[in-house]
Parts: structure tokens; sequence; C-alpha cells
């Protein structure tokens, strides 16, 4: 019996083995792009929180970029405004993610105010980028 096991244990492993993808070789598949959005989208945010609005341009898709200068970006953002910012849901298909931000601001003497928003992700010549909303 203990040999029976341990030859189906061995066939297991030896499946998962040639499934599963080797180091440095990426798996398709929406969790991976989950993945790779939600470290994107926390790091637009800590650019923002931090203030590198410069940093947080870089996010923007190519498409965005090019009809929004960093001038103009710079422009349109509240540096200093926002005191966190937390990725709470990722909803990707093959080319699109839908990311839930919770931020969190100070609105006057209302202090801690949370507001929920949805962001748009676009993949783009095998990357994820950033839309901004017009």
């Amino acid at each position: 019996m203990k040999g029976a096991l341990h030859v189906a244990w061995a066939t297991v492993l030896l499946a998962a083995c040639t499934t599963a993808p080797g180091p440095g070789v990426e798996a398709p598949g929406p969790a991976d792009a989950n993945a790779e959005v939600r470290v994107l989208a926390e790091g637009r945010w800590g650019a923002l929180l931090r203030g590198d609005v410069t940093a947080a341009y870089a996010y923007l898709s190519p498409a965005t970029r090019s009809s929004v200068s960093l001038l103009q970006y710079q422009q349109r953002i509240r540096v200093g405004f926002w005191k966190r910012a937390v990725v709470d849901t990722i909803t990707c298909e093959p080319e699109a993610c839908k990311v839930g931000v919770t931020i969190t601001y100070d609105y006057g003497s209302v202090k801690g105010v949370e507001t929920p928003l949805t962001e748009s992700w676009v993949k783009e010549g095998g990357k994820w980028w950033f839309v901004l909303k017009k």
C-alpha cells in the first residue's frame, strides 16, 4: 500500500512539473494580470502620495500621454491632497482591467474622508497602462 501511495504522489508531482511554467516564464491568465496591475496601481498611487507627479505620469498609457502633456497633468493633479490609497479590487479581461481604489483625504475640517473610485487600465504593447479619465 505504501508503495502505491508513493507512485501516486510521484505521478501527481510529475504532472505538476510538466504543466507549471519554469523560472522566468510568465504563466498566462487573469491571476497574473491582476497581480501585475495591482503592483502598477499601487506604484502609481505611491508616486501620487509622495507628490512625484512625473513618476505618476509615466504610468499613463501612450495614447493618454499623446493627448495630455506632463505640464497639463501636473496642473490637473492636486499634490498633497490624498493621505492614503488602498487598492481594493481588480477585475481583468485579456486587454483591460478595472481597479477599485479607496482614497483617503481631508476635506476642510473633516479628516479621513474615504472615497471609492474605479480606475481603468489597458494592455498595450504587452504592458499595462493607466487610462486617465477626461
